[in-house]
């Protein structure tokens, strides 16, 4: 899997309500790219250039240049991730209400974290069956703990990468 660094930019030409900031992202080749606007339009509205293909997803490492609506550009850097990360609480606490944990999964390229939403298989140990519910939804997961103990979590993603989070339930 590869990562991708993503900047926006505009033209010289003012557009209303747009951003003016130019901001870097890094996100990983294989896992599917972030909009930096995505409460202004879709990605399915931007021309694409680069090693990318028709889902959006990275193919290779390289420069992936999408040009949208009213003159706005993104930039990607493509670079392989080295790892991903389960991220969410290592303790949570058997409440009386039922409350849900969240957990998504984050790129790592060494140490720097990297953006993009992967495609993820979610598991726990069969020991933990009796400890917590586990309910998938998209590129995350919520844990439903029903009894103290400790259960793991599991997170592949569709290169093969894995990921364990031993949590504790109190």
């Amino acid at each position: 899997m590869f990562v991708i660094v993503v900047g926006c930019a505009h033209d010289s030409t003012p557009t209303p309500n747009a951003a003016s900031t130019e901001v870097v992202h890094e996100t990983a080749v294989g896992a599917y790219l972030e909009n930096p606007m995505p409460y202004y339009f879709g990605l399915d509205e931007c021309e694409f250039s680069g090693p990318v293909s028709k889902d959006l997803r990275p193919t290779a490492p390289g420069t992936i240049s999408a040009r949208c609506k009213e003159r706005i550009s993104f930039l990607w850097n493509a670079v392989p991730a080295t790892s991903i990360r389960i991220n969410g609480a290592a303790t949570i606490r058997m409440p009386s209400n039922g409350l849900n944990y969240i957990y998504t999964v984050r790129y790592m390229a060494g140490a720097e974290r990297l953006e993009g939403r992967g495609v993820i298989t979610w598991a726990i140990v069969p020991s933990c069956n009796s400890l917590a519910d586990l309910h998938k939804f998209n590129n995350a997961t919520f844990i439903v703990p029903k009894a103290v103990g400790s259960c793991t979590l599991q997170a592949r993603d569709s290169e093969g990468r894995s990921a364990d989070l031993t949590i504790t339930i109190e």
